[in-house]
């Protein structure tokens, strides 16, 4: 009976992928300048993620014939629309245009290195728990204002503030005073533990120490701006207000100011800043533009409506790579280590329960779904540590295997004692194939909520929306989930696998163990990385054994980049969604 049922199960999950896939489905073929130069990175490393087409196009020469409109335009189909710095909601093509007019303190490199962007350096103390940071002299706002210490502390703040929905919040946590600025009453308007010393000195002190916090004030997600283009608080029932004069980078928002609300722009656009303090930028103009869906997009850039794309997801990806299109020697993968995942309500019934979690982890076998309706463009993540890191283990898998026997006797053994007495399980998926057609991520969702089916008897709900935002976590046991390593520091994997990292930060304590996250806060206060490792090793295991999140996949981002840009290495040139000199980039003759 059970070889029965597995085997229709199989034919039943055949149709599911071929349906995915459609007749195709063959996979294609340095430390700051200035005093602080002691104070670098502690541990440096290649970053190279997992691809199954890597290749780089190399920079076109600066003699090379240029176009006389000299404007370069970006294409995305979701994420935000709106030039705000403080929200970078998964959209590449926002996030690369705010880092061509904000900038961060560091830039990093990929090396693991740390030079300066708006800071001259850095020095921490002994125990990692003082940072006091300098600020370079001479830098001018779009507006004329001078950028100071001053500014620092305030950006820092609005990113720790829960009014501005910042994604940088959490890594401020480690901060003097965040909790006191995050609580319910009476919160507090102002960092404890910062302290502008003078016009170019800021210091800031931490709870505990924290090897790689001046590597988390490179990321874009951490923009800082002059006082004049700080967030306004709005009044009661109003929507805030953004304004981006006080922009330091090579360009500046056109539009001022920016209504940031549920009337969103389709367009938005930068211009060169008159007080930028390198090279004149030679673009005239870059533009955003948003379409409704990716299907959209495709069309409108294959008729060379714009240069740049948004991401594809890996079934585009596929597609777009095949031999004979124009848009294969276009596709190019994105440096960018991400691991897509669901994670699981663990206080909300049945998933209050272990082995009801270890269940539907080893029910599902995630490298058939890797390989055939993902064609192979993804690949199932292994362990919490990225391959190729420091601490990754050649040959070990922490995931649960594929093994329905298990996951049938678990089931018996938890304290729901069979399927019948599951409550409902609920499913979200938020993703932007919602604006057309049936996104991969959905498509995942349904070949597990099969495999759940036909090895364990439980039928699961997925529900649909085009943002993950929008799941209520009190209705929804299972939520889809991406975290990213952002800069090639162990603390970085943590940071987004943990608890604290998660969407939705009021619950934080119910979506991962917490022996993990202590594990995860010990490695990342330990100065030595050779004695953290393995704390981040074991967390991962713990992470995984106790099932706080289901069906881990390694993602590379695939984007579409025309040959008449100048430098895809410039415009992805960061490890998250960076723009690297953008005032050198140009647009050449067709």
């Amino acid at each position: 009976m059970k070889a029965f049922r597995k085997s229709k199960f199989l034919i039943g999950l055949i149709v599911l992928l071929a349906l995915a896939v459609s007749a195709a489905c063959a996979p294609p073929a340095g430390a700051p300048a200035g005093p602080a130069a002691e104070a670098q990175m502690s541990e440096t490393t290649s970053y190279m993620p997992w691809s199954p087409v890597w290749r780089e196009r190399p920079a076109l020469a600066a003699d090379t014939p240029r176009a006389e409109e000299q404007v370069l335009r970006w294409g995305t189909y979701y994420g935000q629309r709106y030039p705000y710095p403080f929200e970078t909601s998964g959209g590449y093509a926002v996030s690369g245009m705010l880092n061509m007019a904000f900038e961060t303190l560091f830039w990093m490199n990929e090396d693991g290195t740390l030079e300066g962007r708006l800071a001259e350096g850095f020095t921490a103390s002994e125990d990692e728990t003082v940072w006091t940071i300098t600020v370079k002299e001479g830098i001018v706002a779009a507006d004329g204002e001078p950028f100071t210490a001053e500014d620092v502390k305030k950006s820092i703040e609005l990113h720790a503030s829960p009014n501005t929905g910042s994604r940088g919040t959490t890594y401020a946590r480690f901060i003097k005073g965040y909790d006191a600025m995050r609580a319910e009453e009476n919160p507090a308007t102002e960092l404890e533990g910062i302290t502008v010393i003078d016009d170019l000195t800021v210091q800031i002190e931490l709870t505990q120490p924290f090897r790689d916090f001046a590597a988390i004030l490179s990321l874009p997600h951490r923009f800082l701006m002059a006082e004049t283009s700080h967030y306004r608080p709005p009044a009661e029932d109003e929507t805030p207000w953004f304004v981006g004069h006080g922009a330091t980078g090579p360009f500046m928002i056109a539009t001022e100011p920016m209504w940031v609300g549920p009337s969103e722009p389709d367009s938005f656009e930068l211009v060169p800043n008159p007080n930028w303090r390198g090279d004149a930028p030679i673009l005239e103009k870059v533009i955003l533009k948003y379409y409704s869906d990716p299907q959209t997009a495709l069309i409108a850039y294959e008729n060379d409506e714009y240069d740049v794309s948004e991401k594809y997801g890996p079934l585009e990806a596929a597609e777009l790579l095949e031999p004979g299109r124009a848009t294969s020697a276009e596709m190019f993968p994105f440096q960018y280590e991400v691991s897509r995942s669901f994670y699981i309500a663990r206080d909300l019934p049945p998933m209050d329960d272990t082995k009801v979690r270890q269940a539907l982890a080893h029910a599902v076998d995630f490298k058939v779904i890797a390989d055939t309706l993902l064609r192979g463009m993804w690949q199932p993540a292994c362990q919490l540590i990225p391959m190729g890191w420091p601490g990754f283990i050649d040959g070990e898998c922490h995931t649960p295997s594929y093994d329905p026997e298990l996951a049938s006797q678990l089931l018996a053994e938890s304290s729901y004692g069979s399927a019948e007495n599951i409550p409902q399980i609920r499913m979200h998926v938020g993703e932007a194939g919602f604006g057309g057609q049936v996104g991969h991520l959905t498509r995942i969702a349904q070949a597990m909520q099969q495999y759940w089916k036909q090895n364990l008897g439980i039928e699961v709900i997925i529900e649909r929306s085009r943002d993950v935002f929008l799941a209520n976590p009190e209705l929804y046991q299972i939520v889809r989930r991406s975290y990213a390593a952002r800069y090639p520091g162990l603390s970085a994997v943590c940071e987004n696998a943990s608890p604290i990292g998660t969407y939705n930060r009021s619950r934080a304590e119910s979506w991962g163990p917490p022996e993990a996250e202590e594990l995860c806060m010990t490695a990342d206060s330990t100065m030595d990385l050779a004695e953290a490792i393995p704390m981040y090793q074991e967390a991962g295991r713990q992470f995984f054994a106790d099932v706080y999140s289901i069906g881990h996949f390694t993602e590379p981002a695939y984007m579409l980049v025309k040959p008449w840009v100048s430098d895809w290495n410039s415009l992805f040139g960061s490890l998250d969604h960076g723009v690297r000199n953008p005032e050198h980039l140009f647009i050449a003759a067709r």
